[in-house]
Order: structure tokens, then C-alpha cells, then sequence
């Protein structure tokens, strides 16, 4: 067996490449991350898909509207989004207990499952490539 030699300090070029292989590695998969491709269809998928993961982490589950009402798009386009998820058994939306009129959405364990999943090898990729990146050209320009 060969050891395997730990790679030279990332410089921010392949930062973005190796980015760019995990995000397309995620994408172009056929069994796995299926709760992570569906969120990351459009900028409201991802927005709703947050704000359901930040309330669960929070132990505030966020109700329909606050989701629609965060959402970059329709009302209409935004409860699709919603019921879809829920069909496809990443949410569940269930009624307040002070208020039964309020629908509560929460993350489905295998949701759940693959949010901390991709968490996870989003902050190993800076110990995958020996370092985190400085302040350089892969960050863009700083914004005023």
C-alpha cells in the first residue's frame, strides 16, 4: 500500500474546481442527494428548503405562509413547491398546537439526513484540500 501524499496548500483556482466537481457530482447523481437536488432547482426551493432547516435546527418550525411569503416567487408557484416536497416526503406539514389554522413545516428525517450529509462535505472540502482559501480572486470582488 501507498500512502497518499497530502496535497500542496489549494490555491483559489482549485477551490473552484473542486466546488465545481462536488456541485456537478451532486447533481448528475442518479440514487443519492435526491432531497438536495429538488431544493436546489431555483432560488425559492433553496429559500423554503432554509428556512424549514433553520427553523428545525431552531426548534421553531415555520409556518406555510412565512415560507410563501419568503419565497422569490409566486404565492401559487411557492405552495407548489411546498406540496411537492411534502408529496415527495422531505417536509411534513402539520397544524399548530395554539393555532389549528397555522400549518407548520417540518423536515422529513430523510431530509434531514441529507441536509447535515451535505453539510458535512461542503466544510470537509477546505481539509480535502489542504487549507482554506485566503481572500483572492475565486472570492470576487469585495462588495461595497
Amino acid at each position: 500500500m501507498t500512502a497518499k501524499a497530502k496535497p500542496a496548500r489549494a490555491s483559489p483556482g482549485n477551490w473552484c474546481l473542486a466546488f465545481a466537481e462536488w456541485r456537478l457530482g451532486i447533481q448528475t447523481a442518479r440514487t443519492e442527494w435526491r432531497t438536495v437536488k429538488f431544493f436546489r432547482r431555483s432560488a425559492s426551493h433553496t429559500v423554503i428548503w432554509t428556512m424549514v432547516m433553520r427553523g428545525h435546527y431552531l426548534g421553531q418550525p415555520p409556518t406555510v405562509k412565512e415560507c410563501i411569503t419568503a419565497a422569490t416567487c409566486s404565492r401559487v408557484t411557492a405552495r407548489k413547491i411546498i406540496v411537492t416536497a411534502e408529496s415527495r416526503g422531505y417536509f411534513t406539514v402539520r397544524p399548530a398546537a395554539d393555532d389549528q389554522r397555522k400549518k407548520l413545516i417540518a423536515p422529513s428525517a430523510r431530509c434531514i439526513a441529507d441536509y447535515e450529509a451535505m453539510v458535512g462535505v461542503f466544510l470537509k472540502l477546505a481539509d480535502i484540500l489542504g487549507g482554506r482559501p485566503g481572500r483572492g480572486a475565486a472570492q470576487g470582488p469585495r462588495r461595497k
